[in-house]
């Protein structure tokens, strides 16, 4: 080693040293980590945060909104009333899942559905055909009723406790 060289190594240590003595007595930031970037940093995440929120909240247009009562199915009262627990769309109730019966949108169509007692609304996906009555002539239910929600959709809505609700309807464009 040349006496440059030794010279360059010990400038190196004692600027080490030196780095090292102002951060701990908080002086100089760690390397890479400085308030500036920090708060940046946290800045673009509150951003991205309110930007997802307001994506689900004003996600979509809707078309002209129906309304009338909806109210909810189960696996279990399906069973119980003899029914099948295979929807329309040829897949097996679940009763955690945001899906709805209607007469008047194709399967398979996204519907954004308000409660208008609790002003709270859940997007769900249209999967077989309904409400049903229990005499068996669902078919041609003309009642008030235009929805029949699964129990994870009325729990979203807070619909539950009264079983039968009002409601609006309107297709997620």
């Amino acid at each position: 080693m040349t006496e440059r060289e030794i010279k360059g190594k010990t400038g190196e240590l004692i600027l080490e040293a030196s780095r090292v003595k102002l951060r701990a007595e908080g002086r100089m930031p760690r390397r890479g980590t400085t308030k500036s970037g920090a708060i940046i940093g946290i800045a673009v995440l509150i951003a991205l945060c309110v930007l997802t929120i307001a994506v689900l909240v004003f996600d979509a247009k809707t078309a002209d909104a129906e309304t009338g009562m909806a109210s909810y199915f189960t696996r279990e009262s399906c069973i119980n009333e003899g029914s099948l627990t295979v929807m329309s769309n040829g897949k097996e109730l679940n009763d955690a899942s945001l899906v709805c019966a209607s007469w008047r949108y194709p399967l398979g169509t996204m519907v954004r559905i308000s409660s208008r007692l609790t002003h709270k609304s859940v997007v769900c996906k249209v999967t077989t055909r309904g409400p049903g009555r229990k005499d068996g002539t669902s078919r041609f239910y003309k009642g008030k009723r235009i929805a029949d929600l699964s129990l994870a959709a009325m729990r979203t809505i807070d619909g539950v406790k009264q079983g039968v609700i009002q409601v609006e309807v309107s297709e997620v464009l």
